[in-house]
């Protein structure tokens, strides 16, 4: 290993890197010196998303061979490689549009190879740091949220995920506990998280209601039904 060269950040596998250059000739010697740092790099002479995306991390290609409408493009989607692109002439006005477009980096030709492993590791950092948070938050929102609630305990978490296996269901649910445990709160939960959540929710307190109403209440009657029925009622159901 030649001296002044630092190897990558320590992964599971070594970083993969696609070294886009018309010029084959300086893009095979990049990739001597890539794959001398502890990287696993190819070259090619033009970018072929179809091939190219899902088999490397990052892509090294030249700036004026790629538009910034389709560096945008390249670089929307969460799983996208990173873009550090090499510019022969490049320009303050030429790079700042390049980070806008979602490169991570933007570097002027000739290249030294220190200056490009250094922008090479914080790009990776970068991904990692992008990949764990919304693993974080995939996480934290499979196991420890549903609709309103919220709550960092293992039991409750396996309530929620109960909830989302039977919210899209027909199934009838009954849900027991005391005074205050959040019966109503998970019950208004499980309506939202199903496929009828644009249908009412509606709460009916049976307890409150006398037990010769409660029929009535919650199927409604017919003017006359019984004494005191002077119209049409509509229950609940």
């Amino acid at each position: 290993m030649s001296k002044g060269i630092n190897m990558p950040p320590s992964q599971k596998s070594a970083p993969r890197v696609l070294v886009l250059d018309s010029d084959m000739e300086h893009a095979n010697e990049l990739v001597e010196q890539l794959e001398a740092a502890g990287y696993q790099a190819s070259a090619a002479p033009e970018w072929d998303e179809r091939s190219s995306a899902p088999h490397c991390d990052v892509i090294l290609g030249e700036a004026d061979t790629v538009p910034l409408e389709e560096l945008a493009a390249a670089c929307a989607p969460e799983e996208a490689p990173a873009w550090i692109l090499l510019a022969a002439f490049g320009s303050i006005q030429d790079a700042v549009g390049a980070m806008r477009a979602g490169a991570a980096d933007y570097i002027s030709k000739p290249i030294p190879i220190d200056r490009l492993l250094m922008s090479l590791e914080r790009a990776l950092e970068r991904r990692a740091l992008l990949d764990q948070n919304q693993r974080l938050l995939e996480d934290l929102g499979r196991r420890y949220s549903l609709g309103d609630m919220q709550s960092t305990s293992a039991a409750m978490s396996a309530v929620f995920d109960t909830v989302r296996a039977v919210a899209d269901t027909r199934a009838t649910v009954l849900l027991e506990g005391e005074s205050g445990t959040g019966k109503s709160l998970l019950a208004r939960s499980l309506h939202e998280a199903g496929e009828r959540r644009d249908g009412p929710f509606v709460v009916v307190n049976c307890g409150a209601l006398p037990h010769d109403l409660l029929e009535s209440e919650l199927f409604g009657h017919v003017k006359g039904a019984f004494t005191g029925a002077v119209s049409d009622r509509p229950g609940k159901f």
